[in-house]
């Protein structure tokens, strides 16, 4: 008599087992619902918009006969959620820093008639009710299903209507934009290709680290990173192959394919110099740096006994060799350069050596350069030793330096948000674009290990990575504030059809079913309602 018809748990991934074993209990006697989200400040009056701000009274009565639904006081409590840490804090003398990490960005619409589809579907999945049919008053285009052909198109068109939604609402910038992707790495190659041509949109790539942001920084990185290994013909190539290092030095890959060829076939086996051949200096990067440098003064027959070295001069070759021996030993010397042990303050002089040479070579780069010497400074005032540091240290220092500026979200400026579905599915944003919702990346596919003992004995709570991706859907779903955009490809980068991923398919038939077509008639030419009317 006494217990409400439905209880709402929220955050549960820190209940004990005593408490879940309180609400199991519980379980037999009323409905319990229970979320793995963090709803904001005002998820419940975000989703009761039609009926405006729930008031809460002092004296609430939880007999089933009251006529103040469980729903609207649970409601009254998110609402005044955070009065009531206040009230507590102010009687206790609490002294306490409260931060909430999804606080809702946007403003509450409590006097607008029309309410959306997406709160419609946001409020039907809380209050867990499917009876009440879903109403469109007009044109709505809070909830969106849109087919394109391939990776590409979907960009072009998330880009088009970023712009579009910017342009039409003044209230909406960048950073209340997210895009998200189950499959990320699919699309990073395009990235900078689609939002940085014609008309510029800015955007921060969570998943990205410094050496994607800069080639200045990634090819000052495989230096270092080479620097720790035995120095074959692979490394050399692996430089060279570099695209930042060609556009530094000016050369391009049939430049770098002859150079290469030319080094095997003057007699370069392993080895920077002799000191990594233990005191044999024949066949090393140095040995035969020397020989070519020979060939361009002398004839072919001039050798120098006492160090076994001849002249060597390329057949037929079309490159400017007096350009390739200052390269390959400039190489030579940044190699030598991380191959010892300083002080923190003595890495910086040398990194900031080689990138003063960088400039010198090309001009262009200066600012790029300009940004990681100031990031460096920066860093350079937290680390007070004069210690030796040898060149893992000094990698481990830079990944710090580097990676923490970026992959942090509160450095984001006025920029879309562009991650994954498990990093920003609980960070509210006014519309989000869930993009790549096919069958091949939504849910993943896991291949079962053998020798998993979870595989064999499954049990009930045991993790699931498909069940996990599912509920990542309803997480980023709820954390929507405006739109929700959703995308996928029919056809992949080998041609090959694709089909959309059978939750959205289900979801989308769900949606079709309780749709009241009295309504939404107008609706049916739009090119959203056509797509979804394909599936």
């Amino acid at each position: 008599k006494y217990l409400p018809n439905q209880f709402y748990i929220v955050s549960i991934n820190n209940l004990s087992k005593l408490q879940v074993n309180f609400y199991i209990k519980l379980a037999e006697y009323t409905d319990i619902n229970m979320y793995l989200l963090s709803p904001g400040n005002d998820l419940w009056n975000r989703i009761n918009t039609e009926e405006g701000i729930v008031n809460f009274t002092e004296n609430i009565n939880f007999e089933k006969e009251d006529k103040e639904t469980i729903e609207k006081i649970f409601g009254s409590f998110g609402a005044r959620f955070q009065n009531l840490i206040d009230v507590n804090i102010s009687e206790h003398d609490i002294q306490l820093n409260s931060y909430f990490p999804y606080v809702d960005p946007t403003v509450s619409k409590n006097n607008e008639k029309k309410v959306t589809l997406l709160k419609q579907v946001q409020k039907q999945i809380i209050e867990n009710n499917y009876k009440n049919k879903i109403l469109i008053k007009g044109k709505d285009e809070s909830l969106v299903l849109q087919a394109s052909s391939n990776y590409l198109d979907q960009l072009k068109f998330i880009k088009n209507k970023i712009q579009e939604i910017i342009d039409s609402d003044k209230d909406i910038s960048f950073n209340d934009i997210a895009i998200v992707s189950p499959q990320i790495e699919k699309i990073k190659p395009y990235l900078k290709y689609v939002f940085n041509s014609d008309f510029k949109i800015p955007y921060f790539a969570l998943f990205e680290d410094y050496r994607e942001i800069s080639g200045i920084y990634n090819f000052l990185f495989e230096i270092i990173d080479i620097s720790k290994k035995r120095i074959s013909f692979d490394e050399i190539n692996s430089l060279l192959s570099n695209r930042t290092a060609q556009d530094i030095f000016n050369f391009d890959d049939k430049e770098k394919e002859e150079i290469l060829l030319i080094i095997k076939d003057s007699g370069f086996h392993w080895g920077l110099d002799s000191l990594e051949r233990h005191g044999e200096f024949e066949n090393t990067l140095e040995w035969t740096i020397q020989r070519i440098t020979l060939g361009l003064l002398y004839d072919e027959d001039f050798f120098i006994k006492e160090k076994n070295l001849k002249s060597y001069i390329p057949k037929n070759s079309s490159l400017d060799l007096d350009k390739w021996v200052c390269l390959l030993s400039k190489i030579k010397d940044y190699i030598n350069l991380f191959r010892s042990k300083n002080s923190f303050l003595n890495w910086l002089m040398i990194i900031r050596q080689i990138l003063n040479d960088f400039q010198n070579q090309n001009y262009l780069f200066i600012d790029e350069i300009k940004n990681i010497t100031e990031i460096l400074n920066k860093y350079s005032k937290l680390v007070n030793t004069n210690t030796n540091l040898d060149i893992n240290v000094l990698q481990e220092i830079l990944n710090l330096c580097f990676s923490n500026r970026k992959r942090n979200p509160d450095k984001r400026r006025n920029e879309i948000l562009i991650s994954d579905m498990e990093k920003v599915r609980l960070i509210p944003h006014k519309i989000i674009f869930l993009m790549d919702m096919n069958e091949n990346f939504y849910p993943r596919k896991v291949t079962k290990e053998n020798i998993n003992l979870l595989n064999k004995f499954f049990r009930l709570g045991d993790p699931s990575v498909r069940d996990k991706d599912l509920y990542m859907f309803l997480e980023l779903l709820i954390s929507c504030r405006e739109k929700l955009i959703i995308t996928w490809s029919e056809i992949d980068d080998k041609k090959q059809n694709l089909e959309i991923s059978m939750p959205i398919r289900k979801f989308n038939k769900i949606l079709d079913k309780d749709f009241n077509y009295a309504d939404i008639r107008e609706l049916n030419n739009t090119s959203e309602l056509n797509n979804t009317s394909e599936l």
